[in-house]
């Protein structure tokens, strides 16, 4: 009885170690966050003597970014309401408030 017990101790222990090797990472999705794992650019985002793309060379969530391939004076452009909230009156810090990128640069 004793050694069936420590089987499966042992046995559940082992696979809780490697349940997580086999789950593949889930993407956030949120209306306020910008993904980029469709075929197709988001209508709000433009560029100025700039070319858009997607790619899948470097990324930050999920497995694709934005690819800005700009020009002097370029400029990428994002015209879309980030729903920022105003700060809680009571001082919790539960709110959006910024504005967050990550950028690569060969």
């Amino acid at each position: 009885m004793i050694k069936q017990s420590f089987t499966l101790s042992v046995t559940m222990l082992i696979l809780s170690f490697l349940c997580p090797a086999f789950l593949n990472a889930q993407i956030v999705t949120d209306e306020r966050m910008f993904s980029f794992e469709e075929p197709q650019l988001p209508a709000c985002i433009t560029g100025v003597q700039s070319q858009l793309g997607i790619s899948g060379a470097h990324y930050k969530d999920g497995k694709h970014s934005l690819e800005w391939t700009f020009e002097p004076n370029g400029k990428l452009e994002l015209r879309k309401d980030l729903k920022f909230e105003k700060k809680d009156p009571t001082g919790k810090d539960l709110y959006l408030s910024a504005f967050i990128v990550w950028i690569y640069n060969e």
